[in-house]
């Protein structure tokens, strides 16, 4: 009789914990209280390309700034009456170029990194 009971009401006797959930939520149709990936992450890690290096380029010039596709914030761009003008009219007009956060000088041009200098392998820099 119990038997019957329950599998009328609840839908059979539970089995595991997982079939116990309704009664400690109020909304069955709740999500689970930890949120899945998809649902807070903008870029996941596994969908991002992988970084394919130049090979004329040495190791030490592997910058992460570079690779990071999460800071990439948007940039404002603005445009002058003079480019809108030539946009309208058709002509061959090159965009701005952004992302220009990231812009090295080298600060001890006498320690050039090249090898001109007597201290091929020590450059300091020093970002604009």
């Amino acid at each position: 009789m119990l038997a019957r009971f329950i599998t009328k009401h609840f839908g059979g006797i539970p089995t595991k914990f997982s079939d116990l959930k309704w009664l400690i939520r109020v909304n069955p149709e709740s999500p689970n209280s930890t949120p899945q990936a998809f649902e807070y992450r903008k870029v996941s890690p596994g969908n991002q390309p992988e970084y394919q290096p130049p090979k004329t380029e040495k190791l030490f010039k592997n910058r992460y700034y570079e690779k990071d596709t999460r800071r990439q914030y948007p940039q404002t761009v603005v445009f002058s009456p003079n480019d809108v003008k030539l946009i309208g009219k058709g002509d061959s007009f090159e965009p701005p170029v952004i992302n220009k956060r990231y812009k090295y000088k080298a600060s001890a041009p006498h320690l050039d990194p090249t090898g001109d200098a007597g201290n091929p392998e020590f450059s300091i820099r020093a970002v604009e």
